[in-house]
């Protein structure tokens, strides 16, 4: 397939491409650009990459793909519609035949870079099924092991989270994550160097969440820098290997020890799928080893009960992603006292576990001075943060119905109070007025 097979160029040198969609469909579900509504844009051409150029004529640099993997994908288009010879154009599944064209060139580009023996790092994360002819192991005989002992890790903050390790904090929406890792990043970097990875929150967002009454900006630490990745990273075939790539730029030539990741779902597509995940963490995996730095990764919890404790299966993508990581802690809503969170230690390879389901961390969240942060408030057993019913047996349950009740408050607002059903309440309020009930002699 030749670029002449897929284009013209009108007398004036503009060239289109013709059945464009077909080659740019990530930036068509994108929707954050106008085209013609046909399917032939104007490209331009530049060291051998391909340019589309939006409805105004501007070039989308973002969007741009090799010369190379447009004429492939055509080709292996082509090839899909010569197995079809007597089907007509309206009845052709382009949206399977482009996805699968695009797995495919994905293939081919795979085999090649296994073929080659390429030592990128981050074409090798595509290819890694023949790695023979590399020595990937290497043997360290007990003569070279160290004289001494190996000094244990310091904290970087609280027992949590340690130097050089790859650490995660996790917690369902809108509980704090954020709010505790700027926190985090802003106590270490009073005494060096922090880069909190911001991939969620807009600057407007971010700012404004750090000022008092009176507008006046909170002051953070000379030693914490913030960085977000451009908009248009995402438009692109592979964001997590862009942002990761430059991340390890940015960390060489800034000389970061401390890199906070908010968080760890902006840094591919589908990245909680399996392999898509043990690919990610590698990659952080090799950055962490190679610059001798800590990483505190953000992830979600999976939907889960917030009347149970808090464990290792509410961390999404649980299994993969806590065998990988060397600590964890998780934020969890305490329905008792309302309005406040508590902090759960769930793993640590380097040290014991000091906080967990007996000695959590109860927290309230507040803003003094501009500065949105947790503040401890005790250390106490996990079930006294759950609800009532986990705390209580059944009698002191019904003891509470009634007293409540004899207060005067309906079985809506029981219910309510002490987080249960309006059923529960009926039922319990049913059974003790069946018992004193006079029975007749």
């Amino acid at each position: 397939m030749e670029l002449k097979n897929i284009t013209f160029t009108d007398p004036y040198g503009n060239i289109t491409l013709c059945n464009a969609t077909r080659y740019f469909s990530e930036l068509i579900r994108n929707r954050s650009y106008n085209f013609q509504p046909h399917t032939a844009w104007k490209i331009i051409i530049r060291n051998e990459i391909i340019f589309p150029l939006d409805n105004s004529g501007k070039i989308i640099e973002e969007a741009g793909r090799p010369l190379k993997d447009i004429l492939r994908l055509a080709n292996i288009i082509q090839q899909f519609l010569w197995g079809y010879p007597n089907i007509k154009s309206k009845d052709i599944n382009w949206n399977k035949i482009i996805y699968d064209s695009e797995k495919k060139l994905r293939e081919i580009k795979t085999a090649e870079v296994i073929e080659r023996g390429s030592n990128s790092f981050y074409e090798m994360s595509y290819a890694t099924s023949n790695l023979s002819a590399k020595k990937l192991h290497i043997l360290q005989p007990s003569a070279s092991f160290p004289a001494s002992s190996i000094q244990d890790s310091k904290n970087l903050w609280m027992n949590m989270w340690k130097e050089q390790e790859l650490c995660c904090l996790f917690a369902d929406s809108n509980l704090g994550k954020s709010t505790l890792s700027v926190q985090i990043a802003c106590e270490i970097a009073k005494s060096q160097k922090v880069l909190y990875c911001d991939y969620e929150m807009s600057d407007q967002v971010f700012f404004s969440r750090y000022r008092n009454h009176g507008d006046v900006p909170f002051q953070f630490p000379s030693n914490f820098f913030r960085s977000k990745p451009l908009p248009e990273v995402f438009l692109s075939a592979n964001p997590e290997t862009a942002i990761l790539k430059d991340l390890e730029e940015v960390i060489k030539e800034n000389d970061f020890k401390v890199i906070i990741i908010d968080n760890i779902s902006f840094l591919g597509k589908d990245c909680y799928r399996p392999r898509n995940l043990s690919a990610l963490i590698y990659r952080l995996k090799i950055i962490q080893q190679k610059y001798q730095a800590s990483f505190l990764i953000i992830a979600h919890s999976v939907k889960r009960n917030s009347k149970e404790p808090i464990s290792q299966n509410d961390l999404m993508g649980s299994k993969r992603l806590f065998n990988f990581i060397d600590s964890c802690f998780a934020i969890g809503k305490a329905i008792k006292p309302t309005g406040h969170q508590y902090i759960k230690q769930l793993k640590s390879r380097s040290g014991h576990i000091e906080y967990g389901e007996n000695n959590v961390i109860l927290m309230e969240r507040v803003s003094t001075d501009g500065w949105l942060h947790f503040k401890i408030k005790d250390f106490i057993p996990e079930k006294d943060c759950l609800n009532p019913i986990f705390s209580h047996s059944s009698s002191n349950l019904e003891e509470e119905v009634k007293r409540l009740c004899n207060e005067g408050l309906s079985q809506r607002k029981i219910a309510s109070r002490l987080d249960l059903s309006l059923s529960k309440v009926n039922r319990i309020l049913n059974n003790f007025n069946s018992k004193t009930v006079k029975q007749p002699t």
